[in-house]
């Protein structure tokens, strides 16, 4: 007998919460599914949702019934949305049980030839980094496990989009993810001390020497397994990136 699940608008709408750090492209197209899937569905129900959704965005228009309105984001970001849309599948492991989750990912691969791996935990309790380390060494263990390719004219996220991005993906354990840490830490550290408070890691279309160092620490072998355009500044006192093609920077950790 399928499994049932409930609540589905909920689920999806506490995604963010429930799922953090993955990118707005991947929490947008999660919004829309908590305003249009059905309360109550079966994981083949998920993959019905999934697949109008992806229909709407690339037509641009919402076709699940009703005087609804289409996101102006998903408009504006359509291929990076499409790009990401993968990854959609590790929140439903976040917003629903095991048994669950992995019944949609069989019917994900049946549709869409999906094959994403599930996330591994970024942190840590063990590790006594100071917390300027460990906000950038967070974001960035979080950013490789699903990289947003923005190039600027949306070259790669369309390729990404029409082949199938979680192609670029890495499957990450909890030592390989512990191994990128450490070794991205250690870095950190040494660059900070060399430089004398501040230090940048930088993705332009491949990684740094850090960053680098880091990802072959764990084993990362695929080509594009760093998020483009992409730069971090780290310092005692603040942590800003700007993630993406003319993004601007935000600040994601500041010293009290």
């Amino acid at each position: 007998m399928d499994k049932t699940m409930q609540q589905m608008r909920n689920r999806f709408s506490d995604a963010r919460e429930k799922c953090p750090g993955m990118s707005e492209d991947i929490y947008q197209l999660a919004d829309y599914l908590a305003k249009h899937i059905n309360e109550e569905v079966v994981p083949s129900g998920v993959t019905i949702a999934l697949f109008c959704a992806i229909d709407d965005i690339k037509k641009g228009c919402c076709g699940f019934g009703g005087n609804c309105s289409f996101p102006d984001y998903l408009i504006e970001h359509k291929y990076q949305v499409l790009a990401q849309a993968c990854y959609i599948i590790q929140i439903v492991d976040a917003v629903t049980d095991a048994d669950f989750a992995d019944d949609v990912r069989i019917e994900c691969k049946d549709a869409f030839n999906w094959q994403v791996p599930k996330r591994v935990s970024v942190s840590d309790d063990k590790e006594e980094y100071p917390a300027y380390v460990k906000a950038a060494v967070d974001w960035w263990a979080e950013a490789i496990q699903h990289p947003r390719m923005d190039d600027g004219d949306d070259t790669l996220p369309k390729l990404m989009a029409t082949f199938g991005g979680p192609s670029l993906a890495n499957n990450f354990t909890e030592e390989t993810m512990k191994d990128f840490r450490s070794t991205l830490a250690t870095g950190i550290i040494s660059e900070i001390e060399k430089e004398g408070g501040c230090m940048f890691l930088d993705v332009d279309y491949r990684p740094d020497r850090i960053l680098n160092e880091a990802g072959q620490a764990a084993g990362i072998t695929r080509r594009y397994a760093y998020p483009f355009n992409t730069r971090m500044s780290v310092s005692k006192d603040e942590v800003t990136v700007s993630a993406g093609y003319a993004a601007s920077h935000e600040i994601i950790w500041k010293a009290v």
